[in-house]
């Protein structure tokens, strides 16, 4: 009876998997965080007022809303779900409310993806080590944004799939369903096909290697349900407000040549090595190549695709470390686990092997309390608190969520409502169109914004090379689409450009945002701009073009 009431009790105590579900939390507020607004980046503007304009109108967009020099153009908004979500939080709690759903997100994916690496390894604290690394990795794309669905689901993804591969086949319908959420939340469902694919492949390959005729047909019968579950999710994606219109933009998007992104985006470029921050990821990919071998040489194919195919993905584009540190994770830490029984029984020094041993068996004794059923009201009271302290009057500055006037045009933009400022013909780059999206619509149209897939190549290398002051940028830019208001920063090639032009005179500057008018232009309409303001604390934004 005693042990009963012990164990009814250690239901409400703190567990390894609340740890796992606070550490991103914590990471934001003090582990090298710039708090709560760290979140925050000009594109989760844009994606509150495409949302708000979804409400507004009952429908989803298939043309621009937002800029003068693309209106009309056909526009995908893929991501409306998630946009229609950040709308209504807005309006409900703000920016605030919008960064701490993203950020419960991030804590859900890292929690399951902790229970997942835990019951892979059958390591409590090896798992919650391997997923801290993940944490402090994936943080380089922490933003709020709808592709933190993508992780999520991943995650889930996995996790089912590894289930399915340990005999609970029926799993395999939930993932079509999944699919269908997933697709209208973020275009990243395409990562779960594969996912699926890898399992199939696995069996696949099996066969081949094999050489008996009957258990290559057992395998290759094995891999069936796999090849109905990618139909149904490739099905199941069809249901969404633009049909196979959607596959087709973003197949478009990731293989076609005239694509911006991976020629002007920093995220979708390869991560900086001499970047001190990437060593924990030089680190997982020496550990990921070790795992690959090993599952290679147990048949094991499955995880080796993962691992080779997630480290592809890491290499070639800085946003896709997170999804790396997500397939590779589990692996490590059975593959570490693994590692250290070997050592163990190995001829080697007995020193040495009595590390290993200790090692390996330091869980063992608090993986049976810790895998008590839990309630998990750590986790709800600390996320709880966190709220509680963001909704006070005034908190504290790592509690705020706000864009920073020291990054962002705040100011200046004050400014412009103030004066007045025409509908059309205002410039300013990507990241402060989206700010000035969040800010000014409806009432005023922007020249460009981060939906850089939208405004293709062609359009994107033309405003870059007239914000770095080409010879050329009045003729090919600016009287082309009649901008007499350019809103910059101080320290960019163009503000000095026009400071040196008799066409142009400033009206306006901070320290951090400058604005001028065209010369012979009439001035500001006068009257405030009726749209939303917003002041908010970010140091640090990520400049997506690279200069």
């Amino acid at each position: 009876m005693t042990e009963l009431r012990h164990e009814r009790l250690l239901r409400f105590f703190p567990s390894l998997t609340d740890v796992a579900f606070i550490l991103p939390v914590l990471f934001l507020l003090g582990f090298g965080g710039n708090g709560l607004s760290r979140m925050l980046e000009g594109d989760t503007g844009w994606h509150v007022r495409a949302g708000d304009w979804m409400r507004l109108h009952g429908q989803v967009p298939t043309t621009d809303i937002f800029s003068f020099s693309k209106e009309g153009q056909p526009w995908c908004a893929y991501e409306w779900l998630s946009e229609i979500i950040f709308s209504w939080l807005h309006q409900w709690g703000g920016l605030a409310a919008v960064v701490l759903f993203s950020t419960f997100l991030l804590c859900l994916t890292f929690a399951w993806l902790f229970r997942l690496t835990r019951r892979k390894s059958g390591h409590e604290f090896i798992a919650i080590i391997l997923t801290a690394m993940a944490i402090q990795c994936s943080s380089i794309h922490w933003w709020a944004r709808p592709h933190l669905f993508t992780l999520l689901f991943i995650v889930i993804f996995y996790d089912l799939l590894e289930r399915v591969k340990a005999g609970q086949t029926r799993l395999l319908i939930a993932l079509p369903l999944i699919t269908v959420f997933w697709t209208n939340v973020h275009a990243g469902f395409i990562p779960g096909v594969v996912l699926i694919g890898i399992y199939a492949a696995d069996l696949w390959i099996q066969a081949l290697v094999t050489g008996s005729g009957a258990e290559r047909r057992e395998l290759f019968r094995r891999s069936i349900p796999y090849l109905y579950s990618i139909a149904g999710c490739v099905v199941a994606s069809l249901a969404n407000p633009y049909g196979y219109k959607l596959h087709v933009h973003v197949l478009h998007t990731l293989t076609g040549g005239d694509s911006p992104l991976y020629r002007y985006i920093s995220e979708w470029q390869s991560t900086n090595f001499h970047n001190p921050m990437t060593l924990l990821f030089q680190v997982m990919i020496v550990l990921g190549l070790f795992a690959a071998l090993w599952k290679a040489l147990h048949r094991e194919f499955v995880y080796v695709l993962a691992i080779v195919g997630g480290m592809h993905m890491g290499l070639v584009a800085g946003r896709h470390i997170p999804i790396f540190f997500i397939l590779a994770t589990p692996l490590v830490a059975e593959g570490i686990v693994e590692g250290l029984h070997r050592l163990a029984n190995a001829d080697l020094a007995v020193w040495l092997r009595r590390v290993c041993s200790m090692v390996r068996e330091s869980g063992s004794e608090y993986a049976a309390m810790d895998r008590v059923p839990r309630v998990y009201a750590s986790s709800a009271l600390a996320f709880a608190l966190l709220v509680l302290i963001v909704y006070i009057p005034n908190p504290p500055r790592r509690f705020r969520a706000e864009y920073s006037p020291k990054s962002y045009p705040v100011a200046a933009v004050d400014f412009l409502k103030r004066e007045g400022v025409e509908a059309r013909g205002l410039f300013a780059d990507d990241e402060w169109g989206d700010y000035l999206i969040y800010r000014l619509t409806p009432s005023v149209k922007v020249f460009v914004d981060g939906r850089v897939d939208f405004y293709g190549l062609t359009f994107t290398e033309n405003w870059i090379s007239a914000a770095r002051g080409r010879y050329d940028w009045e003729e090919k830019l600016f009287r082309r689409y009649n901008i007499h208001t350019v809103l910059l920063s101080v320290n960019s090639s163009l503000s000095s450009t026009l400071k040196e032009s008799r066409r142009w005179r400033v009206v306006y500057d901070d320290g951090v945002a400058i604005v001028f008018r065209a010369a012979g232009t009439r001035g500001f309409l006068g009257g405030a701009l009726g749209a939303a303001s917003s002041t908010v604390n970010l140091e640090q934004p990520n400049r997506r073009i690279n200069s």
